[in-house]
């Protein structure tokens, strides 16, 4: 049985260049700070995730074609 998480989650979708993606990290540092218990999922293009995907402050990342962003409505987190 899959446990449910009932604390504070924080989305982040950044569908843009990855030197946009690279500018938002230092958010992630402060987020943690600010809510140390948070699970934090990032919506990346695919050519951002090395970026995101294996940042120990990324519980969840999720990887999106932009030509298709009208699924993020689709995203329950």
């Amino acid at each position: 049985m899959e446990k449910t998480y009932n604390g504070k989650k924080i989305l982040i979708v950044r569908l843009s260049a990855i030197g946009d993606t690279i500018h938002t990290l230092p958010m992630l540092s402060a987020l943690k700070n600010k809510y140390p218990d948070c699970k934090i999922g990032w919506v990346v293009e695919s050519k951002a995730k090395l970026f995101v995907e294996n940042n120990p402050l990324v519980d969840f990342c999720y990887v999106i074609d932009k030509k298709r962003k009208n699924e993020l409505s689709r995203f329950k987190y």
